[in-house]
């Protein structure tokens, strides 16, 4: 596992996300910082809603299906990290810092 917010592995791109629930912000990403990246959801963290939401707004922003991004740890924590399928680091930390 690596300390940066993105890095590539045999099954895909990893992500490290740390996320704000019940936020007010209409962006889902508030930042990609060298450790992590800043997400913001509206639902609370209860009964998986924010993992739902989570899954699928981020596929909306990555043009992708929600079956490709899956929750690879941190199922209940602020803290995650997300295997992306079938893209690049490069590609991902681009078209992230294009929607902060």
């Amino acid at each position: 596992m690596s300390d940066e917010a993105l890095w590539e592995g045999e099954a895909g791109t990893f992500v490290r996300v740390v996320v704000k629930t019940e936020s007010r912000e209409e962006k889902l990403v508030a930042g990609v910082l060298p450790r992590f990246v800043e997400i913001n959801l509206k639902n609370p963290a209860r009964k998986g809603k924010a993992n739902k939401e989570l899954l699928k707004r981020l596929a909306d922003v990555l043009d992708c299906s929600t079956s490709e991004i899956a929750i690879a740890s941190g199922h209940r924590s602020r803290e995650k990290i997300l295997l992306i399928a079938g893209r690049s680091a490069s590609e991902v930390r681009h078209t992230l810092l294009e929607n902060v």
